[in-house]
C-alpha cells in the first residue's frame, strides 16, 4: 500500500485565489512547490468582498504517485486524497488585489483515499477494495507520515495577490505537519455576481515538511516524494 501524505489546499496552497473577471489561466509549476496563478485584469471595483467556500460546489485534492522504478511498483497504486470537512474563506477587491486575504483549514482526520469516482475523474488505473482504503488511511495518518494525532490541520493563508498576464499569482504560507513553508500559485479565476470561483493546481515535495514518502517492504514498495494538489474553490459572498 503506497501513500504520500500533502494535502490540501490547500490546498494549497495557494490554493485559493479569487479575481474577477477572470478567462484564462495556465499552470505554471516550479519544482521547489511554486505554483503560479493567473487572471485577466478585472473590471470595475465593487470594494473588498469576502467570499465563503461552498464544499458541495468546490473540490480539494492531492495526487500521489508510486515509485515506478522499485522492485514490487506493480503491486502498489496511485492514489488520489479528497478532502473533506474543510472550511476556507477568500477576501478580494478588484481595485487593489495586494490586500487579498486567503483562508484554509483541511482536517486530516477526514481525508479521503481512493474513492471510485475520484479514481475514474482523475484517470488512475483500478479501483481499490474499501478494506484496503481504511489500510491506505491508516498509514496516511501514522507518526511517519502527516502524524494526524499531533497536526490535526493542514491549513493555508495567502496576503499577497498579483494580477499577471494569465491569472492572480497567490502568494503565502502553507502549514502542514506542523511545519510551514512559503508557496505561491497562479490561479484563474472567474467572479459571477456574489460568486467566485479559482482553479488551479501546484506541487509540493513530502521532505520539504520533515517527513519522507511512504515506502514498505524495505523500498520495494515507495511513493513519489512529489505530489499535486488540484483545487476548484468555489466561494459565496456575505
Amino acid at each position: 500500500m503506497l501513500f504520500v501524505s500533502r494535502a490540501l489546499f490547500l490546498v494549497g496552497c495557494a490554493t485559493l485565489i479569487g479575481g474577477c473577471g477572470a478567462t484564462a489561466a495556465t499552470e505554471d509549476v516550479h519544482p521547489e512547490g511554486d505554483a503560479v496563478v493567473q487572471a485577466t485584469p478585472a473590471a470595475a471595483s465593487v470594494g473588498a468582498r469576502t467570499f465563503n467556500g461552498v464544499a458541495s460546489e468546490s473540490s480539494l485534492y492531492v495526487l500521489v504517485y508510486k515509485d515506478p522504478e522499485t522492485i514490487a511498483a506493480g503491486l502498489s497504486h496511485d492514489h488520489v486524497i479528497r478532502a473533506e470537512g474543510w472550511t476556507g474563506a477568500f477576501k478580494w477587491d478588484p481595485a487593489e488585489p495586494q490586500t487579498c486575504n486567503v483562508n484554509i483549514k483541511v482536517p486530516v482526520a477526514k481525508l479521503v483515499p481512493d474513492e471510485d469516482h475520484m479514481r475514474k475523474k482523475t484517470g488512475l488505473d483500478g479501483l481499490v477494495k474499501e478494506s484496503d482504503r481504511d489500510k491506505i488511511k491508516k498509514a496516511m495518518l501514522g507518526s511517519d507520515q502527516l502524524d494526524g494525532n499531533k497536526h490535526p490541520n493542514i491549513s493555508f493563508n495567502g496576503t499577497k495577490c498579483v494580477p499577471t498576464a494569465n491569472g492572480v499569482k497567490v502568494s503565502g504560507m502553507f502549514k502542514l505537519r506542523g511545519k510551514s513553508r512559503p508557496v505561491a500559485a497562479v490561479m484563474k479565476l472567474d467572479t459571477n455576481g456574489k460568486r467566485l470561483t479559482a482553479t488551479g493546481t501546484f506541487k509540493l515535495k513530502a521532505t520539504d515538511f520533515g517527513f519522507e514518502p511512504f515506502s514498505a517492504g524495505f523500498g520495494a514498495l515507495k511513493n513519489q516524494n512529489e505530489m499535486k494538489f488540484s483545487v476548484r474553490f468555489v466561494g459565496v459572498a456575505k
